[in-house]
């Protein structure tokens, strides 16, 4: 027994500031218990739309990192299941990710289990502007069993590979008004978090010279991009982590 359901296109405003954002999208509390009266035990995330609209003219030079959490986890590399780094030069930026996992609806985290990481630079503005409005739908599935949906397997428009090199999709836009060289200076090669303060939890710093993710001693998380016009590294060593200092 199982539905799909989805929830409204909602939005919320992007204040101006380069500081990392954390936007729950939330379920309304009053479902899971209704959802288990009609003998329903597991929710589905199944689909995540995104939409990001930057409040400035075109062709500026604003970079944003857009990230889906898994907001249970502690660690961030565990918790982000998926992170994209875009220009917001030309227009309305669109994403769609499949998160594709079961939730008891038991789960008390269940509402808030799901989070929108979001971070922009380029183009300061003063204090108390708003910088972007970010759009945000969620279609999920309620079942009375615990198994997961089957991804599609063709590329669809807004389906966002994961590459082997670096385990996260891309999405880069070109501004006409600068030469691809002068963009991929302008590019964040590594932003830095503080998930983990989120959850008051003190973890030993992490270092990968494989994945994007690395663990500072402040307790914040350091998210690395590949640049697209580096060569790859020949006989890549396989992914390892290692204590600082070792």
């Amino acid at each position: 027994m199982e539905y799909v359901q989805s929830s409204k296109f909602s939005s919320c405003q992007v204040p101006a500031t380069e500081e990392e954002k954390f936007i729950s999208l939330n379920i309304p509390e009053n479902l899971p218990r209704l959802w288990q009266q009609q003998g329903y035990t597991h929710l589905n995330f199944g689909v995540v739309r995104i939409g990001l609209a930057l409040h400035a003219r075109k062709g500026l030079p604003v970079i944003a990192r857009i990230a889906l959490i898994d907001s249970r986890l502690k660690s961030y590399q565990q918790a982000c299941i998926r992170t994209v780094q875009t220009t917001l030069n030309a227009e309305t930026v669109f994403i769609t990710l499949f998160p594709n996992f079961n939730v008891s609806l038991q789960d008390p985290n269940l509402l808030k289990t799901i989070k929108v990481q979001l971070q922009l630079i380029g183009a300061p503005m003063q204090e108390k502007s708003v910088a972007a409005t970010l759009h945000h739908q969620i279609v999920y599935r309620i079942q009375d069993h615990a198994l997961d949906l089957v991804l599609p397997s063709s590329d669809e428009a807004l389906y966002l590979e994961v590459t082997s090199a670096s385990q996260a999709p891309n999405s880069i836009q070109i501004p006409r008004q600068i030469s691809r060289e002068e963009l991929l200076r302008r590019l964040q090669e590594s932003w830095i978090t503080s998930y983990e303060k989120l959850h008051q939890a003190t973890q030993s710093p992490i270092q990968s010279s494989e994945v994007s993710f690395h663990s500072r001693n402040d307790g914040a998380t350091e998210i690395k991009f590949e640049n697209p016009d580096h060569p790859k590294e020949q006989n890549p060593k396989p992914s390892s982590f290692e204590k600082d200092g070792t």
